[in-house]
């Protein structure tokens, strides 16, 4: 009777220490996935954050040349669709940029409105 419960104890007790085993190790390997996938996750909106920044960039800077080649001999009207569209490109390039950026876009939409009217 004596070696029938030890042994019964001896197996709950390899059983229980590589269940806590597994449990640990599975805790900790669920943990790192997941601080991998949040870097992953925040690495994608970095890079989508920039493509964005990118193309508002473009955006404006293409605005500003057709405002200037189409109003080259003409007075550009403030009520007109072409100068709605550079406007409402220019706060969006205002809201996302950093200071530098916004410093740098105002003066040069200053220069665009000082010669287009």
């Amino acid at each position: 009777m004596d070696l029938t419960w030890i042994g019964v104890v001896d197996t709950t007790v390899k059983i229980s220490l590589g269940a806590a085993i597994s449990a640990v190790f599975g805790y900790f390997v669920l943990v790192k996935k997941q601080e991998h996938e949040n870097d992953q996750e925040q690495r994608r909106f970095f890079y989508s954050l920039q493509e964005e920044k990118k193309s508002k960039y473009v955006e404006f800077l293409s605005l500003s040349q057709k405002l200037i080649q189409t109003y080259l001999y003409t007075s550009c009207s403030p009520a007109s669709d072409d100068y709605n569209q550079y406007l409402r490109a220019f706060n969006e390039l205002q809201i996302i940029s950093n200071d530098t950026i916004r410093v740098k876009a105002y003066e040069a939409m200053y220069s665009v409105q000082s010669f287009i009217f």
